[in-house]
């Protein structure tokens, strides 16, 4: 697997082997989506043309340069109080009611309010920017309808609108990475405005998803596992460890998608130019030969060969934002008094944008409500 991420035969750019037909088996999103790259007249192209995620060599690796300087560990260091501070008023509120729902009070609104605060988005949009992925995740799915697929389509170009609306309007630089990628336009390796609108985009739907996902799979895989989130407790200093094993226990992203740009042969088997490739991360983060009884959740495990942020030239751009954030929040999920508890029997499970997992309702009980819900079981 970490062979396969490494292979620069096995492009993110679907144009880099496509010979104008969609691969069988192709989801009706991946259909529009090389329709839209070959004719390039659609926000739908306007973003897979020129999106770091979905480039190779020259301009992934240019595009990347520039858009990790929002990355770097003094600027993430700096939203640490900002992110303890969302947390803790969070769970406080959870908690003066009983209980709550995980997802929409704490693991979404989290990384989203984060992410827009490093691109220099107003927070207040925070709403409509939500729906509008929403509608594109909804529309990569393997059985979405076509009216889910026009959607999607619908809602990248309504992004694509309220960014050129909001660099139209925008004031003297205030250092955000949307100021940025403006600035680059007119540096030594100039970007396009199409390089700058389809970055603040993507990076927004890529952004916060995976880690609203991961902040709920790795407190499902705690309660389930309460020797763990005891150990967790009682000693703080594996944190850093301890979210690296829940990443590789049950990580957001189950597989990730790549293009033949050539005849390649992995093992046995033979992929074909323009073949669509889903290489299995979940799967790789189970494996027997590399993690002794994978099934088995133990956050003293060096987990850190996991696949969940990816591997080589295209791994997560914002992991360290998203290790931040699930640190953040899982030690202050499991250090909580009275204590926070997954309510299993209304827990809800959502598959997403690019094969993500994670919950889609994740109801919680503290104090008086949690010990009445477990005397009633």
């Amino acid at each position: 697997m970490h062979a396969a991420l490494r292979d620069t035969r096995l492009a993110n750019d679907s144009r880099n082997g496509d010979d104008g037909a969609t691969p069988a088996g192709g989801t009706r999103l991946l259909g529009v989506i090389r329709s839209a790259e070959r004719r390039r007249d659609t926000a739908m192209a306007m973003l897979m043309n020129n999106f770091v995620m979905f480039l190779d060599a020259p301009r992934h690796g240019r595009l990347r340069k520039l858009m990790i300087k929002s990355f770097t560990p003094r600027v993430i260091e700096g939203l640490r109080d900002e992110v303890r501070r969302f947390i803790d008023s969070a769970i406080g509120r959870i908690q003066a009611r009983g209980g709550g729902d995980l997802v929409t009070e704490l693991a979404l609104p989290l990384p989203i309010t984060m992410i827009l605060h490093l691109l220099g988005l107003p927070a207040d949009d925070r709403t409509k920017l939500h729906r509008w992925t929403l509608d594109f995740a909804s529309a990569s799915g393997m059985l979405a309808s076509q009216d889910t697929v026009e959607r999607g389509q619908q809602a990248v170009m309504h992004f694509v609108e309220y960014v050129r609306e909001q660099i139209a309007q925008r004031g003297p630089s205030r250092g955000a990475l949307l100021d940025i990628m403006l600035e680059a336009q007119d540096g030594d390796d100039p970007i396009t405005m199409e390089e700058v609108i389809a970055g603040c985009c993507g990076l927004f739907i890529a952004g916060f998803e995976t880690t609203t996902n991961m902040i709920g799979n790795a407190f499902v895989a705690l309660s389930r596992n309460p020797e763990q989130r005891e150990l967790l407790r009682a000693e703080p200093a594996l944190l850093s460890n301890a979210i690296h094993e829940l990443m590789r226990y049950d990580g957001t992203a189950h597989w990730i998608m790549r293009t033949a740009a050539e005849d390649v042969t992995i093992g046995e088997a033979t992929i074909r130019r323009g073949e669509t490739v889903l290489l299995g991360a979940a799967a790789a983060n189970r494996d027997p030969l590399v993690f002794p009884d994978p099934d088995r959740l133990d956050l003293r495990r060096d987990g850190a060969q996991h696949l969940a942020f990816g591997h080589g030239r295209h791994a997560c751009l914002g992991a360290s934002l998203a290790l931040l954030e699930l640190e953040e929040a899982i030690l202050a999920l499991v250090q909580a008094s009275p204590a926070i508890q997954v309510d299993e029997s209304r827990l809800r499970w959502r598959n997403g944008f690019g094969g993500l997992r994670g919950p889609e309702c994740l109801p919680v009980l503290c104090g008086e409500a949690a010990r009445t819900e477990r005397r009633a079981a």
